[in-house]
């Protein structure tokens, strides 16, 4: 039974035997730590696990968690493969790993760690840590997760008080503070899918870092990342609240032309969308909303790409024609009644300019 359904126990890790539902399946999980002081590109090396973690209850939560903190961000880039096997050797030993079965999980994540330390000399901005790689099924697909961790330390009360210190600082992993990861869809892979690979945007070197690593070619198709930010902007206004309830067509029309309007801006100077910055400007009432629901796109958009006017489409403005009409209207013609849908599909426009009106009195009269 799949772990996306069944529920996992541990009463030792949970003494209120309290019921753990698993986002994901976990099939492996390992870490291996990379040496490396940030902004230094020599001395890099790699401290070996000798054996993959144990699945418990810890460990599968810690990749439901780093899971979710990865799906969560809507900085990334997607793409493929880019084929240059002579430089980027991790894609192959993706395929000797998932296709040719000639390497065992171990071996395979050090194969990939080695290829992140390697890489991690070319970049001064990239640092060391835990490299986690977890292999699991989420929703009846298999991924590969490659990140590095860094160790936090906070300051935790000690209740109790007859063993010294009431203060002591205790460690934990930063899921939170996730830079540097990537992802693999394993099953979009093999089935030649496109945009099965995905990293953390970062900036400058910190993207190149883990795009060379994870042998991605990330080129963007400005249009399709225009269609599916349409996609999820009118999702996302269909489902939204405020004060618990819906928008009005009057706040969602001004939602979209916002949006339109912003896009067009960015599309008019050929300016990058970033996807955190376009959340916080189009949606300040809660951008994290937004943000959450653009890095959840079915259909996977790439931070950074150029706004396409056509895939705006649809948001404000709508348009058709034929072979012997074109017609074009906005959202406030349907909200004022002038555009109207009938029953058998036709139209009916209202509000049309008097010389129209005039010019199709005298061509009808005629005829």
């Amino acid at each position: 039974m799949s772990l996306n359904a069944r529920k996992v126990q541990d009463k030792t890790a949970n003494d209120s035997g309290e019921e753990y539902v698993a986002k994901t399946e976990l099939h492996h999980l390992i870490t291996h730590e990379l040496i490396k002081s940030q902004y230094v590109k020599d001395n890099v090396s790699v401290r070996a696990r000798s054996k993959p973690l144990a699945k418990t209850l810890l460990a599968q939560k810690l990749v439901d968690r780093l899971y979710e903190a990865y799906s969560s961000k809507p900085s990334k880039s997607f793409g493929s493969f880019n084929g240059n096997t002579e430089e980027n050797r991790s894609q192959v030993y993706v395929r000797s790993y998932f296709i040719d079965k000639k390497t065992d999980f171990k071996s395979f994540s050090l194969e990939m760690a080695d290829a992140l330390a390697s890489e991690s000399k070319r970049s001064s901005a990239s640092s060391g840590g835990h490299v986690f790689i977890a292999q699991f099924t989420h929703s009846s697909k298999d991924y590969l997760l490659v990140a590095v961790i860094n160790d936090e330390y906070a300051i935790a009360l000690n209740e109790e008080e007859d063993k010294g210190d009431e203060l002591e600082e205790v460690g934990f992993l930063n899921l939170k503070g996730l830079r540097f990861a990537g992802q693999l869809n394993v099953t979009a892979w093999k089935n030649n899918e496109g945009r099965y690979l995905s990293f953390l945007k970062g900036t400058g070197d910190v993207a190149d870092y883990f795009k060379r690593f994870l042998a991605c070619d990330s080129s963007i198709s400005n249009l399709s990342d225009t269609q599916s930010l349409t996609k999820v902007i009118e999702d996302f206004a269909n489902s939204v609240k405020i004060d618990g309830a819906p928008l009005s067509d009057k706040q969602r029309d001004a939602f979209f032309k916002k949006v339109d309007e912003y896009c067009r801006e960015m599309a008019d100077s050929s300016l990058e969308l970033h996807l955190e910055e376009f959340s916080n400007v189009v949606w300040p009432l809660n951008p994290d909303a937004l943000k959450s629901a653009l890095a959840q796109s079915e259909e996977p958009i790439s931070d950074g790409f150029v706004p396409h006017k056509k895939g705006l489409l649809g948001l404000v403005k709508f348009s058709g024609k034929s072979q012997h009409w074109s017609l074009s209207f906005d959202r406030e013609a349907i909200a004022e009644g002038n555009i109207q849908l009938l029953e058998d599909n036709s139209i009916k426009l209202s509000g049309v300019p008097s010389h129209l009106i005039d010019s199709l009195r005298r061509e009808t009269s005629e005829s």
